[in-house]
């Protein structure tokens, strides 16, 4: 009778070792991360996308265009940046494989964050889609056409869909500049020094922001051109190479537009923008000598250091007034 409890016994603990065996067997397996994309450096063409906008970044010739805004300039920085963070995500093992749990991740065909396309060649590198976060600067990604979904480190919003988020803010800053005309100056670089045609001297540190303000031009995005009666307009005509570029200004109110001769658009910028260019006159350009010869309004403190000598070479005895007493 105490053979059988024995065996029977026996039998379970080999079947529980058993178990450990197969269980330890398949979690020491470590699946070999693989990188999501590879050859970025081919990459000629970008596509980012969700249910209300598309963004179309297209490469010729080192230089990166947005198709939605008639192939202005992209921010070539910010794309790079965009790939690199692509091409460093390495995939392990997925959160879930079954098609199921897509919309739950915000992966699906039909119900996701963003879907990213990349080009190269006119051959699709790879087709991903963006979905939800699981954490900071993590969110799920899921390859087109497969059902797995991965947790991996990105942020959905260093892809936007919005054209105007990869436009290059700077696009109509000009540099090398050899002349300047404004509504009633003109400046002209002469032996590296700057100045009037009309022969008066310049307040260098004036023109050199001025210089500084044209060649670091930054503005907001695109717009559309100002009107009404409270509509004023400044043109500036910026010279490099030998080759003239007339800026508009446009202000209304609180809004600020500008728009440059060798491009279509019109663009919106700030006012402080708008105000280190387009409110700049002879006025403010050349040294006023009216100020100049009065110490510009620190006439007191001149006058003091004229006299001081004086005052400081003398010994000299004031005569004492006595206090009138105080009443009461």
């Amino acid at each position: 009778m105490t053979k059988l409890p024995t065996t029977l016994t026996l039998v379970l603990v080999v079947q529980l070792g058993l178990a450990a065996a197969l269980y330890w067997a398949g979690t020491s397996e470590v699946k070999e991360e693989e990188p999501l994309l590879a050859a970025l450096e081919r990459v000629d063409k970008l596509l980012i996308s969700d249910a209300d906008q598309k963004t179309t970044l297209s490469r010729s010739n080192d230089e990166w265009t947005i198709e939605q805004l008639d192939n202005l300039p992209a921010d070539a920085a910010r794309i790079t940046e965009a790939l690199d963070r692509v091409g460093d995500v390495s995939l392990g093992f997925p959160v879930t494989t079954t098609s199921s749990a897509h919309e739950r991740f915000e992966v699906a065909d039909d119900d996701h964050q963003r879907h990213l396309e990349i080009y190269a060649d006119n051959d699709t590198l790879g087709s991903v889609f963006l979905g939800s976060s699981p954490g900071f600067r993590q969110l799920h990604l899921r390859r087109d056409g497969e059902d797995e979904v991965y947790a991996v480190e990105m942020n959905v919003y260093d892809y936007p869909s919005d054209p105007e988020q990869w436009l290059d803010k700077q696009l109509l800053a000009i540099d090398a500049i050899t002349q300047i005309e404004g509504e009633d100056y003109t400046l002209q670089l002469k032996d590296e020094k700057w100045t009037l045609s009309s022969g008066e001297d310049v307040n260098i540190e004036t023109v050199e922001d001025l210089v500084s303000a044209i060649g670091g031009l930054r503005i907001n995005g695109t717009g559309e051109p100002l009107s009404g009666e409270e509509l004023k307009e400044v043109e500036v005509i910026v010279t490099r190479d030998g080759e003239p570029v007339m800026f508009k200004f446009q202000s209304a109110g609180a809004d600020y537009r500008v728009s440059r001769s060798d491009l279509g658009s019109v663009f919106s910028l700030s006012q402080y923008e708008f105000g280190r260019i387009a409110e700049l006159g002879l006025a403010d350009i050349r040294v006023d000598k009216v100020s100049e010869a009065s110490g510009e309004g620190d006439y007191g403190s001149s006058v003091l250091d004229k006299l001081m000598p004086d005052l400081q070479s003398e010994e000299t005895d004031f005569p004492q007034v006595p206090l009138a007493p105080a009443d009461g």
